[in-house]
């Protein structure tokens, strides 16, 4: 996750999204600190990157 956020920043990202997550993977995208967002996106806005 680190290297991810690193590059989402690089690139000017504000979000990282998981499109498409398998179900069975949802628990695990949301303990790395992914929530759903307004619109039904998994998402992890980058003001908390993981360290």
């Amino acid at each position: 996750m680190i290297i991810i956020e690193q590059y989402a920043h690089f690139v000017g990202c504000d979000v990282i999204e998981i499109q498409e997550p398998l179900d069975g993977a949802i628990p695990v995208y949301q303990k790395l600190g992914f929530s759903y967002d307004i619109e039904g996106r998994l998402v992890k806005t980058l003001e908390n990157p993981v360290l």
